[in-house]
């Protein structure tokens, strides 16, 4: 094969190679702890200054980088939000690459005729690092509703199909820590309420005690705290004897706070009952343990809650003082003989 055509075929490959995903070093000021992100698709396109086609497909990477971040801002803020305070995100739009995690380009076109550059690109962000930047501009703590719990609770109950999705669910300790909640005046965000918006990949993460998902459920929903986990049921004995039913429950929950990125309180519950229906034990089990749990979970985030009292600096320690010396005193001069002195 001749040497020119040796180039252009290393040249096609590297091009296919540049089409695959690519991953953008981390700054140094993105949290190391980044492994929630969310991934956009976005297409866009730029023109071609001086036919300069390689230098348009940058800008176009570029741009739609900044269409990526912006989405992920208003689906964190809320159009509304975003909208109010367009003008304070144009300094973070234009740093949007290093919000960037990796990029894969899905399509590339160069349109000769209209002089541009068209790309096709799925982009994932750090959106935990995005998360952060909000909230430290005071923007992301407008979003939630004051002292607001979203308890969701994935409950898999002996006589439940596997096939159920979780928003068809009606967990029976999930409406018991919900209605204990509402008894003591405290602002609940209903399952019903939050219907499709939260992914079941995120609250499965989230039950798992993932903090950044569960961080992203409450950006969505406006919950100040998310309480999130898994309720299992285990027979003990054999469910298909005739006679009574004894099951035994496990109720594991974690109530992490959306603002601060913290665990506020975790637990773990155990309950056992008996009953004729497997159904009537699992219920009579889980309110118990949702019980005992609810009362917890109440007075650990009531807590968190509480006005953080400051404390005071510690007073810096004073230079220590030279010791006092005694000022000698001269020795007394003989004195000059006088008429009192010559009697």
């Amino acid at each position: 094969m001749p040497r020119s055509q040796h180039r252009w075929v290393f040249i096609f490959l590297f091009a296919l190679a540049g089409l695959g995903a690519t991953t953008l070093a981390s700054p140094p000021e993105l949290p190391a702890q980044n492994k929630f992100q969310s991934t956009y698709e976005v297409r866009t396109d730029a023109k071609a200054v001086g036919d300069n086609y390689v230098k348009a497909r940058k800008k176009a990477l570029n741009a739609a980088m900044r269409l990526a971040l912006e989405e992920n801002i208003k689906n964190l803020l809320g159009l509304e939000e975003y909208d109010a305070d367009a003008a304070r995100f144009r300094a973070l739009l234009v740093n949007a690459r290093y919000y960037v995690h990796s990029y894969r380009y899905l399509d590339s076109y160069d349109n000769m005729e209209a002089g541009t550059s068209e790309v096709n690109v799925e982009i994932t962000l750090y959106s935990q690092a995005v998360r952060q930047k909000l909230a430290a501009m005071g923007l992301l703590s407008r979003t939630a509703k004051s002292r607001s719990v979203a308890i969701l609770i994935n409950e898999k109950g002996l006589s439940d199909s596997n096939y159920i999705p979780f928003w068809d669910l009606t967990p029976v300790s999930e409406g018991f820590m919900v209605k204990f909640f509402e008894d003591a005046e405290v602002t609940i965000i209903r399952r019903q309420d939050i219907g499709d918006a939260i992914d079941t990949k995120i609250l499965a993460l989230a039950a798992q005690g993932d903090i950044d998902a569960a961080v992203d459920i409450g950006s969505k929903t406006g919950a100040n705290i998310v309480i999130v986990g898994n309720a299992v049921t285990r027979p003990l004995g054999d469910p298909s004897q005739p006679g009574i039913k004894t099951v035994q429950v496990s109720l594991s929950l974690k109530a992490i706070s959306a603002l601060e990125s913290k665990v506020v309180a975790a637990k773990s519950q155990f309950a056992t009952a008996r009953a004729i229906e497997v159904r009537q034990a699992e219920s009579e089990a889980y309110a118990q343990a949702g019980g005992k749990l609810s009362g917890f979970f109440l007075s650990s985030i009531r807590s968190f809650w509480k006005p953080k009292v400051a404390k005071p600096a510690p007073s810096e320690p004073q230079p220590a003082q030279p010791a006092t010396q005694p000022v000698p005193q001269p020795a007394p001069q003989p004195g000059t003989p006088g008429f009192m002195g010559d009697m």
